[in-house]
């Protein structure tokens, strides 16, 4: 049990534990309270998910083009803004038949295994098509591009200005010209 004391202005305190328990960022993320049992005093704290629509589906659940259910969003039609792409992926229900890699490790010349900056997904399937893996692919590779990258020491809303062959090695993550378009601008 972890425990908080009020202070005089009636605030308190989340506790670190349960901060990281939730994922709770500073300033970012909204918690609400519920009373669930007035007689014992009991009250749940429950964080509040910052739900948006399924940008790929664009919030209908479905690929009505293809009559395929999103596995993205599980055919909710929404995902939460604030998981890491790493969690995203992981959390894909396998009863989607999708196959998902996430690369985040290599072997270099000397066969020795280093961690990569930016890791690498790749999705395949034989129930979707490509441009439906591709637009996927894009979306979680440049999720994890944001949020991989080296940032910028005097303002870490930026990023570094990589090389330009950092650049293209960056760029080949992705699938879309668009998509290419879109990271290259976020480094120059």
């Amino acid at each position: 049990m972890v425990k908080a004391s009020v202070t005089s202005k009636g605030q308190i305190t989340i506790p670190k534990e349960i901060r990281d328990f939730l994922e709770l960022k500073d300033g970012n993320s909204t918690v609400k309270f519920n009373i669930k049992d007035s007689s014992a005093k009991v009250v749940m704290m429950e964080k509040v998910e910052n739900k948006i629509d399924c940008p790929i589906c664009k919030g209908q659940g479905v690929f009505h083009m293809y009559n395929l259910p999103c596995f993205v969003c599980n055919q909710t039609g929404t995902i939460d803004a604030e998981i890491p792409a790493l969690r995203l992926l992981v959390e894909i229900p396998r009863n989607y038949k999708v196959g998902i890699s996430i690369i985040q490790q290599e072997i270099d010349n000397e066969g020795k295994f280093y961690y990569k900056t930016i890791p690498e997904v790749q999705i395949n399937s034989t129930q979707y098509n490509d441009s439906i893996l591709e637009m996927v692919h894009d979306y979680f590779q440049m999720k994890l591009i944001n949020e991989h990258a080296p940032r910028s020491i005097q303002d870490p809303k930026n990023f570094m200005i990589p090389s330009d062959e950092a650049l293209k090695d960056i760029l080949k993550l992705l699938k879309t010209e668009e998509s290419i378009e879109i990271v290259r601008q976020w480094f120059r």
